[in-house]
């Protein structure tokens, strides 16, 4: 198993992580301060704020915050296939 980290990576970067990373099956963890907005089977967002998100090797994600055990948000795998 192989660890990165990266402090504000260029977006390049990050599409470099990710091909690297997918093509490993590997799970993707990102720590940061963002928003949530997703349009899918059903819409949903969250606002600004510290999370942490799982990016399973099957497409799923998840979605975390300070509080609470479960994800605040989580999308169905396929979610990847969107980004461009």
């Amino acid at each position: 198993m192989k660890v990165e980290a990266r402090l504000n990576p260029t977006y390049k970067e990050i599409v470099d992580i990710f091909n690297r990373a997918l093509s490993k099956e590997a799970i993707v963890n990102i720590f940061a301060h963002c928003r949530v907005f997703y349009d899918g089977r059903a819409k949903s967002e969250l606002g600004p704020g510290d999370r942490v998100i799982l990016i399973k090797p099957d497409g799923s994600f998840l979605i975390h915050q300070k509080e609470k055990r479960e994800p605040v948000n989580w999308q169905p795998l396929g979610v990847l296939s969107g980004l461009r």
